[in-house]
């Protein structure tokens, strides 16, 4: 389970979505809930490793949600004109769960040739 490189890659994408809860720029509550909710779901995710394509969309459904937090709050912060660094926690959440998924495929190509060969 942890011993993959994409359980550790989701783990990251967890924390810095947990971080990012506690960052001042929030519009509001959504902020806070789509937080948690990626950093639970990314938590939870890593014990999907079993069935490896639900992990992948799984991977590829809170990326969704990571771009939707970051337009939005991308047009929170333009309109109010306040820019703040903490914008980019959202990106680096989005980075990490793209590279997990990157790590899915890889591991699941990996298994249909070694299926192939038996």
């Amino acid at each position: 389970m942890i011993q993959r490189i994409q359980s550790v890659y989701l783990l990251l994408a967890g924390i810095v979505s947990a971080i990012s809860i506690f960052f001042p720029m929030q519009p509001g509550r959504a902020w806070v809930v789509a937080s948690g909710l990626i950093a639970i779901a990314c938590f939870l995710t890593v014990f999907a490793f079993r069935n490896r394509m639900r992990q992948k969309r799984m991977c590829g459904l809170w990326m969704t949600l990571c771009s939707l937090q970051v337009i939005a709050f991308a047009v929170f912060a333009f309109h109010n004109k306040e820019y703040d660094w903490s914008i980019l926690l959202p990106l680096v959440s989005e980075l990490f769960l793209w590279l997990a998924s990157r790590a899915i495929a890889r591991d699941e190509a990996l298994v249909r040739a070694a299926d192939r060969i038996r």
